[in-house]
């Protein structure tokens, strides 16, 4: 990987922990739009890695959103044929 990209990764590695020790005892209140967002992203990096970077949510808490978010964006509902 290109240094100056693992310079930049590691600035929002640790701009998200300062945000995070900001939050302290606040509860973070995302949109679906947000939510979905951030789980498509942690789901490309997986577990193993969120667990090495810090998050604003757990990667338990991504992966749920993702399974919930993304998988529901691709239910279609059948229509139901009313036949009189």
């Amino acid at each position: 990987m290109n240094r100056q990209q693992q310079d930049v990764i590691a600035y929002l590695v640790e701009e998200n922990r300062v945000l995070t020790e900001k939050l302290e005892g606040k509860q973070l209140r995302l949109n679906d739009d947000q939510r979905r967002r951030l789980a498509a992203k942690a789901k490309k990096l997986g577990r193993r890695i969120l667990d090495r970077i810090a998050t604003i949510v757990t990667p338990d808490t991504l992966m749920r959103w993702h399974c919930q978010l993304i998988a529901l964006k691709w239910t279609y509902r059948a229509a139901r044929v009313v036949r009189a």
